[in-house]
């Protein structure tokens, strides 16, 4: 993964749910809650994580809302609409990292 992210080399990265965030952050956390909606940056790649979009788990989309209005409020151009496109693709492809190239 860390040879895709270097030829990617994306702006931002949003893990989807808590194993992949635990692969990237390059520290410990006791409860996933704690850093979800808070971007991070690791060996100069901003890391965003937000609830897995599982069907079956009770915080995946509810959550994951104020996370993207807050997003929204940062990137209030025709960009972003693509990208919640792209995000409401991954809820049913269930993928576990979106790398995000601006």
């Amino acid at each position: 993964m860390l040879k895709q992210l270097k030829i990617l080399n994306p702006k931002l990265i949003i893990t989807l749910g808590e194993f992949p965030t635990r692969n990237l952050l390059n520290f410990k956390f006791k409860k996933f809650s704690d850093v979800v909606g808070n971007i991070y940056e690791v060996d100069g790649y901003k890391i965003l994580p937000i609830y897995h979009p599982s069907p079956i788990s009770p915080k995946s989309y509810i959550d994951n809302v104020p996370i993207f209005e807050k997003l929204y409020s940062k990137l209030t151009n025709s960009f972003f609409i693509s990208f919640l496109m792209i995000f409401h693709l991954l809820l049913y492809l269930h993928l576990f990292t979106l790398f995000l190239i601006l």
